[in-house]
């Protein structure tokens, strides 16, 4: 297969609902906000409405031990204490 990074370029242009990542995590647990991300440029009122509130994270997960993130999770969410 050629290297067709024109045709590459014009396929994710032409997509309307799908978006490039430049990266899904790789081998490590990341986050992301959508309201501040992915989902700023949207209203309020909508978002609310997909169900994406201000407290709302999307987390990708890596292959970290599950004992490790739980509780990394656990001790970052003290600061809402």
């Amino acid at each position: 297969m050629p290297d067709d990074r024109k045709g590459i370029n014009a396929f994710l242009r032409k997509l309307e609902f799908a978006h490039y990542a430049m990266t899904l995590g790789g081998y490590r647990t990341t986050l992301s906000h959508p309201v501040t991300s992915s989902h700023h440029g949207i209203p309020e009122e909508e978002r609310r409405k997909m169900g994406i509130t201000f407290g709302l994270m999307r987390v990708s997960v890596g292959i970290e031990d599950p004992d490790d993130l739980i509780a990394d999770f656990n001790q970052a969410l003290e600061v809402f204490k």
